[in-house]
């Protein structure tokens, strides 16, 4: 919802500035400002109650499975024969349960997450990039022009440049 968010916001953020900039020639219709206005602040708000329902989903998603790794270890701490315990110290079993298990646990968070905003920002880009299609074509020509154009002319500007420089040298 990002990506969305922010890219249809950018829109709407440009179609206010071109309202508000039309007054310069005319009147600002603040009807169709206020309107824009409140549709972005309610696409804001939908993202906001998206990504917290995304958070409490991706948090209790790791929580149990914290859960299930803490149970799974008990379990098998359990089954251990005493002599597993007088061969290690306690610290060290209790640091397993504890520490490795939360870690995991903030890992895991973070990383399906992180993995779950990508998706999503890779298919809001593609169905943006669909819709724009004919802009993504020009700004390539345009882009390619340019890059073409300037890779002829910085041969000669330098050529140019080196030979001014050497004239000036060779005239002091």
């Amino acid at each position: 919802m990002g990506i969305v968010q922010h890219g249809h916001g950018a829109v709407f953020v440009s179609q206010i500035a071109d309202l508000l900039s039309s007054s310069f020639y005319g009147e600002v219709d603040l009807h169709k400002v206020v309107k824009i206005g409140t549709f972005l602040i309610i696409i804001y708000c939908c993202a906001l109650v998206l990504s917290y329902f995304q958070g409490f989903i991706m948090n209790t998603v790791t929580q149990r499975t914290a859960y299930g790794l803490r149970k799974d270890i008990c379990r098998k701490i359990n089954n251990l024969p005493l002599k597993y315990f007088d061969s290690h110290l306690i610290g060290d079993i209790l640091s397993r349960v504890v520490n490795d298990v939360d870690t995991i646990a903030m890992t895991l968070n973070q990383s399906v997450g992180n993995l779950f905003n990508a998706g999503t920002q890779f298919i809001a880009a593609m169905i943006i990039m669909s819709n724009e299609l004919a802009k993504a074509n020009q700004t390539t020509s345009a882009f390619s022009t340019i890059s073409i154009t300037l890779k002829r002319l910085v041969p000669r500007y330098a050529t140019i440049s080196a030979m001014a420089f050497h004239f000036d040298l060779s005239c002091a």
